[in-house]
């Protein structure tokens, strides 16, 4: 077992290359209507992600909550707003 620890309002991702668990810990307690992010395959962030080592992008499983994530410009916006 591995663990990782990420700051609060870190923005983080992952690809998950062989059978795994994945799971998340709060430092406090989780509020679904708070909870946001920014898309994968976001341009503006062009992350190089290495789809070939899963067989390519189309044996990518991604969760119905993260197929509707932001922009980072989008996520940018709205931090602005609350800020």
């Amino acid at each position: 077992m591995n663990s990782l620890y990420v700051p609060a309002f870190c923005g983080h991702g992952y690809l998950v290359m062989e059978d795994s668990i994945v799971s998340y810990q709060c430092a406090e307690t989780f509020y679904a209507e708070g909870d946001s992010g920014i898309a994968y395959d976001d341009s503006d962030i062009a992350v190089l992600w290495p789809f070939e080592s899963i067989g390519g992008k189309n044996n990518l499983i991604v969760s119905e909550k993260d197929k509707g994530l932001m922009s980072f410009k989008q996520y940018k916006e709205l931090f602005k707003r609350k800020s």
